[in-house]
């Protein structure tokens, strides 16, 4: 229940961050640390609960496509999840759901973002995932992108 709360919280703060709404900025508290790659990172510490959000958040959307690569953002965000070089295929789940956490993915218009509930005992971990998923280390099959093909398509009739 804590993690669907804090998943909700956050998703709310994306949306209105995206949004732009005047007078009110969702990041206020957060420290914002910007890389020399132009990578962006966003802390905000909150000891309530013992569950950390590791999120990546990608510029990278539905309207990057064209008719050739038509749907690629969505393939891509499914099949991330499914092993890079140092995760092999169900080892990602595996780690996630060991330390009860949550792990998903959603594509929209302009981005992409992955994210990881979990509690705090797994931070390292879900940290080890999202840098495998940022730094492009994605270990693709043949079979397992002919599994997600199928759910694709079933979310694709049901949208």
């Amino acid at each position: 229940m804590k993690i669907k709360y804090l998943r909700g919280t956050i998703a709310m703060m994306s949306l209105l961050s995206i949004l732009g709404l005047s007078g009110f900025s969702p990041l206020s508290g957060f420290k914002k640390t910007v890389f020399k790659n132009g990578l962006n990172v966003f802390i905000k510490e909150d000891h309530k609960t013992p569950l950390v959000s590791v999120q990546l958040w990608v510029r990278a959307g539905s309207i990057d496509e064209n008719t050739r690569n038509n749907g690629v953002s969505h393939c891509l965000e499914h099949m991330l999840f499914k092993g890079t070089v140092n995760f092999p295929v169900g080892e990602i789940s595996r780690i996630v759901e060991s330390y009860g956490g949550y792990i998903n993915a959603a594509t929209s218009k302009e981005f992409t973002y992955f994210y990881i509930d979990i509690s705090t005992d797994g931070f390292y971990n879900a940290l080890r995932i999202m840098a495998d998923l940022a730094n492009q280390r994605a270990n693709f099959s043949k079979d397992e992108l002919e599994l997600e093909r199928t759910v694709i398509l079933e979310e694709i009739k049901r949208s």
